[in-house]
């Protein structure tokens, strides 16, 4: 099953590139692309700049297929790329994401939608879509919707809820965005606890 690896943010909040921040040696989204691999699948970088992540390890690196900015387009550009009938959905900015997690997902996906709800909240980049919703994405990008969370609503979808999610990540690491520099010290401590551990 392919992976795509949503990098299209602007990090406006962070202040430079997050998913290139150095976090013990390596950038933010390398992270994910080795949980990615861990688990067998294959990964795609989606970007607005394919250049900047060109160094990046183990990834197939792919230029958004639209032309506006948001998660919707990354999803467009997953959705009309992919060879198989799913492909897993992750943000670039989740470098605590376990592999556990990601096969847990895996396990319980159900057509069209499977997606992490962590206290109600849904993570659009943390989902399994079918690539048999090509058509009602194209659809509903035609009307002029841009929300990722609108769309998975307007379809259906099954949950993997915080009590399951525990089963594999009690501490609930997987689903933490990294969108601060506030948030990458919490992330170099989780990281640091993880290997020195």
């Amino acid at each position: 099953m392919e992976c795509y690896i949503l990098a299209g943010g602007e990090s406006k909040r962070f202040g430079e590139d997050k998913l290139l921040f150095n976090l013990r040696g390596k950038p933010a989204v390398q992270y994910v692309v080795d949980a990615v691999l861990e688990v067998g699948l294959i990964p795609y970088v989606v970007t607005k700049d394919p250049s900047k992540f060109s160094s990046l390890q183990g990834a197939g690196v792919l230029g958004d297929s639209l032309s506006f900015q948001s998660p919707l387009a990354g999803l467009y550009t997953a959705m009309e790329h992919c060879n198989g009938d799913k492909f897993l959905l992750l943000g670039g900015d989740m470098p605590l994401v376990k592999p556990r997690a990601i096969k847990l997902l895996i396990d319980s996906y159900e057509s069209p939608i499977t997606i992490v709800s962590i206290k109600t909240k849904l993570y659009p980049t943390f989902c399994i879509y079918s690539t048999s919703l090509m058509e009602r994405l194209e659809e509903y990008i035609e009307r002029g919707f841009k929300s990722v969370v609108g769309f998975i609503r307007k379809v259906g979808y099954k949950e993997v809820i915080e009590e399951d999610m525990a089963t594999v990540d009690p501490s609930l690491e997987s689903v933490i965005n990294m969108n601060t520099k506030e948030d990458a010290l919490k992330v170099l401590k989780y990281l640091q606890n993880r290997y020195e551990s």
